[in-house]
């Protein structure tokens, strides 16, 4: 077994991720996207040669974060479940 690349002390509650795709975030072109049920956000990570080299919040508090993906659009999608809607993120 190998040990995790990265990891959250504690615990974040991870559940979903997805790579940025699309042109909505042209500079957000393969980042990682992470949801972290208990503390209700989506991270948005970087990652260079296997090692994340930035870690940042980009949404937080809108409910738990079940799932997160990206549309054929290019716009974020996350999936919350509590109050049970499904965000549409874009940019201005």
């Amino acid at each position: 077994m190998a040990q995790p690349a990265y990891y959250w002390r504690p615990s974040i509650a991870v559940c979903g991720m997805d790579f940025v795709t699309g042109d909505q975030f042209p500079l957000w072109e393969n980042y990682l996207l992470v949801t972290a049920l208990k503390y209700e956000e989506v991270r948005l990570l970087n990652i260079h040669e296997s090692r994340v080299i930035h870690d940042e919040v980009i949404l937080k508090n809108h409910g738990r974060v079940r799932d997160v993906g990206c549309g054929p659009d290019g716009a974020i999608y996350p999936v919350l479940n509590n109050p049970g809607v499904v965000l549409r993120l874009t940019r201005k």
